[in-house]
Formats: structure tokens, sequence, C-alpha cells
């Protein structure tokens, strides 16, 4: 299984769940975490065979910006 974050700058939680929700429809994710980080949230996901580009899109149709971090 692959996993994959993400950081989002500030968020209501309102717009926190919308996330979850979009995410949920994209059948290559199996889990997703959201929580605390910086000075934003971070947004640990699981799954299968996952593309960046549909997730980036789909957040990103909320209004919400997010970017991909890179483990060292």
């Amino acid at each position: 299984m692959e996993s994959l974050k993400f950081e989002i700058a500030s968020a209501s939680q309102a717009q926190l769940q919308q996330v979850r929700e979009v995410l949920a429809t994209l059948s290559s994710i199996n889990e997703c975490q959201i929580s605390p980080y910086s000075s934003g949230y971070l947004v640990s996901l699981e799954g299968i065979n996952m593309k960046i580009h549909p997730i980036l899109t789909s957040i990103s149709s909320l209004g919400i910006e997010a970017e991909r971090l890179f483990e060292e």
C-alpha cells in the first residue's frame, strides 16, 4: 500500500469535512487522516495506485489549496 501526504493551509472544520468527503469518492484511497500541522493541516492518505493530479484537483475544486509533501 502506498502513502501520500499533503499540506492544506488553514481551513474551517466544515472545509476539512468536505475534503474528507471528496477524497472518499476516489476509489484508490483506502484511508484518509487529517491532523493539525505547522500553520495548517496534514492530509495523510493510504491506498493503492493513487494518482497525485486527481487528488489535488478534488481538493482544489473546494477552493482549498493543497501541496504535496515529500518524505526525506
